[in-house]
């Protein structure tokens, strides 16, 4: 009998450890305990930064993994160095043991003088594809990679200039173009390519199946809410479900490419978050309508299952809370925008700068040696 209630004992407390909505109401997605919605992380290795169970979430926004240690990324430049530093050092590796100097002779696998290295050797490369939500977290990025030697440039100008001014530029206006960065100290490459639909992904998908060593070493992809804007005729002469088709096509349509790709880089798609847009009453766009999240959300979850692409689904709980806040207490706190309650359309940056560190957290701490209670 005491053996017994302690297994009833035990079963209780690993359920309120696995459940993250102890404090905020559901999120705009389909529950992960619904037996119709396929798990994200069904048939890929386990990724708790992106996962949304492992979080416990904050009354202050704050989102705390109990799933394992994170590393708070912010003002920690050293360690993003060291991260890109050793990943460069495991890629050189790589490309040497495959043997795939071929035709690139000598120099192919070796650094150049500026720190990158040859030709055909693939360096770290962070690309992140969609509309401004992602722009946003390539924002957050440049603070948290924020150093001397970091640089940028628009497509327009081929200059580089110090990205500090960047930084500043992008948390006041609105860029609706692609925005490279590097940092040559590091060999280390972020882009973000503005591709609100995704349209532009399967072109340089093909590419890098035809030059893999050009291709990113990780990808973040979103691209749902311009997808609502693009079939709103649809939405209102047929319904939801055949707007939510058309979406389910196009990812289906490179859904193969993604996959091969995944089986060598990390490939991350983020759900769509909740916005205080979605709380217009009587809404009759799509993107105004609360309802239609959850739809596109699984749309895309069980398209890509299977596939290798992550789905991170770990922002929906700070994004409802987040826009709940706003609703109670409308605050605003520019230049930076930590809240940003005045923009319907998105975030502040007391979520989006969660987001990078989710992301660094994955992506690095399997190479800084942090300790095996860390999230990798």
């Amino acid at each position: 009998m005491v053996t017994v209630w302690r297994m009833v004992l035990l079963a209780v407390l690993l359920c309120l450890l696995l459940s993250p909505y102890l404090l905020f109401s559901t999120p705009p997605l389909i529950s992960s305990s619904n037996s119709s919605s396929p798990s994200p992380h069904k048939t890929t290795r386990h990724h708790p930064a992106y996962d949304r169970r492992c979080y416990k979430y904050h009354t202050n926004l704050h989102a705390e993994n109990i799933c394992c240690r994170t590393a708070n990324f912010s003002g920690s430049i050293s360690m993003i160095h060291q991260c890109i530093t050793k990943a460069n050092a495991h890629l050189l590796k790589v490309h040497s043991s495959n043997g795939t100097s071929g035709d690139a002779g000598d120099n192919a696998a070796r650094p150049t003088e500026a720190g990158v290295m040859g030709p055909d050797a693939r360096g770290e490369h962070w690309a992140l594809f969609g509309d401004s939500h992602i722009r946003y977290i390539f924002t957050a990025f440049l603070t948290r990679f924020r150093s001397p030697t970091l640089q940028y440039r628009l497509p327009d100008k081929d200059q580089w200039l110090s990205a500090a001014t960047l930084e500043v530029t992008l948390h006041v206006n609105k860029t609706m173009q692609n925005i490279e960065a590097r940092d040559l100290s590091a060999n280390f490459h972020l882009t973000y390519y503005c591709d609100r639909k995704l349209t532009m992904l399967p072109k340089k998908l093909t590419e890098w199946e035809q030059h893999p060593h050009r291709s990113p070493t990780l990808i973040i992809l979103a691209g749902a809410l311009h997808w609502m804007l693009h079939t709103q005729k649809v939405y209102q002469s047929q319904g939801p479900e055949a707007a939510v088709a058309l979406y389910r096509k196009d990812i289906s349509s490179f859904k193969d490419q993604l996959a091969r790709l995944a089986a060598n880089t990390t490939v991350v798609f983020k759900l769509l978050d909740d916005l205080k847009r979605a709380s217009i009453p009587n809404a009759t766009e799509a993107i105004n309508t609360r309802s239609n999240y959850p739809l596109y959300n699984k749309a895309a979850l069980e398209e890509l299952s299977g596939t290798g692409v992550i789905i991170w689904d770990s922002t929906l709980p700070l994004s409802r809370a987040y826009t709940l806040r706003c609703e109670a207490q409308p605050l605003h706190t520019p230049p930076w925008h930590h809240w940003n309650c005045l923009d319907k359309g998105h975030v502040g940056y007391i979520l989006v700068d969660q987001y990078a560190d989710m992301i660094i957290n994955d992506y690095c701490n399997k190479y800084l040696n942090l300790g095996q209670d860390f999230c990798v």
